[in-house]
């Protein structure tokens, strides 16, 4: 009986030390009765995550395909005003290239991320044929692009077959104007071409020190107010209050913004349900991800699960935003932040 072997090759007695290792490390084995959910969610990273080492030469385009591709993180999103040498021409030895390295690292061109200075229709016409020139399943689109330009370029996407994806960022609300007016266009219009794309900034649970910090130094946030902002929020006082103590301290709109910001802040992942039709991807934000594996400020441990417990699908793709909040004063540590988030959302895909 010993030999009998189990269909991963291993003996029935491997197979029950196993089982009885893992109960003792108090690790759940799925079994028939006890089988958590399958994630359908995919990695990947954004090569905005690696800017700097970028922008000095440290990193080239295949150093940071090929980096993420290490990572198992093989959905790749491009900025292509930072990552295409001659933008905005687009030429072809360079559409080679690229395609030549999602081949080499079997890597997937999963977003190309609209140009920040929109400008009107025919740019963004002119980002949809580059996107599909460059084999991209989707354009993520600004935050603030309006709505009818993008009714207008939707027959350009759906004759390129590439994805117009607005972004959610926070502090917009799930459940807030700009999302309802998003979803009531795409209700209307009936286009597989549009879709939505969350941000996890919709899910800061607390202050974000390096976020906070970079405004502090840059003069533009005075630190005994936002630091009481920061306290005032984490210890739940009303909205209402803090405004008025933030007033009572000299606090000007800066100030104002910023604990409007603060107060946003987390919000049920329950809200994602009745927009989940319309969601392709994530962006996987950081802003601080420890030598232990965790994000300071948002709580992936408690959205993630959430995600895949309900069946959503895409990628969550790393955006690295640590770099922006120290550059000015510290070293940037960008191939270890994007890592450190990596094992963190394999630790919580189980991919």
């Amino acid at each position: 009986m010993e030999k009998e072997q189990t269909e991963n090759g291993m003996t029935r007695k491997e197979f029950l030390k196993v089982v009885a290792a893992l109960a003792a490390a108090s690790i759940p084995v799925a079994t028939a009765c006890n089988t958590a959910p399958v994630s359908k969610l995919k990695r990947g990273v954004s090569l905005y995550s690696y800017q700097a080492m970028f922008f000095t030469g440290q990193m080239n385009l295949e150093d940071m395909i090929a980096e993420a591709a290490s990572l198992g993180a093989y959905q790749i999103e491009i900025l292509p005003d930072q990552n295409v040498p001659d933008f905005p021409r687009i030429s072809d030895p360079f559409v080679k290239q690229w395609l030549g390295l999602m081949d080499k690292y079997h890597t997937v061109p999963d977003a190309y991320c609209q140009h920040q200075d929109i400008f009107g229709p025919e740019r963004l016409v002119w980002d949809i044929e580059q996107a599909k020139r460059l084999g991209f399943s989707s354009v993520r689109l600004m935050a603030y692009t309006p709505m009818d330009m993008v009714e207008k370029c939707l027959p350009s996407a759906e004759k390129a077959n590439v994805a117009l994806l607005y972004e959610i960022h926070g502090p917009n609300r799930l459940d807030g104007p700009q999302v309802e007016g998003w979803v009531k266009m795409m209700e209307r219009l009936k286009s597989r071409h549009l879709g939505l794309n969350p941000d996890f900034s919709l899910w800061e649970k607390k202050a974000s020190p390096v976020k906070r910090d970079v405004q502090i130094r840059a003069g533009v946030l005075k630190e005994n107010i936002a630091k009481y902002i920061d306290q005032a929020c984490d210890q739940l006082v009303p909205q209402d209050k803090a405004a008025a103590e933030v007033a009572s301290m000299g606090g000007g709109e800066q100030e104002k913004a910023y604990l409007t910001g603060r107060y946003a802040g987390y919000q049920d992942p329950k809200k994602l349900l009745p927009l989940k039709p319309y969601i392709r991807r994530f962006h996987g934000k950081t802003y601080d991800m420890t030598e232990d594996f965790k994000e300071t400020s948002i709580p992936y441990e408690e959205v993630v699960p959430f995600l895949i417990e309900n069946g959503f699908e895409g990628a969550i793709v790393t955006e690295n935003e640590r770099t922006r909040n120290i550059m000015d004063a510290f070293p940037v540590d960008e191939i270890e932040q994007v890592r450190r988030h990596q094992v963190q959302l394999k630790r919580l895909l189980g991919v």
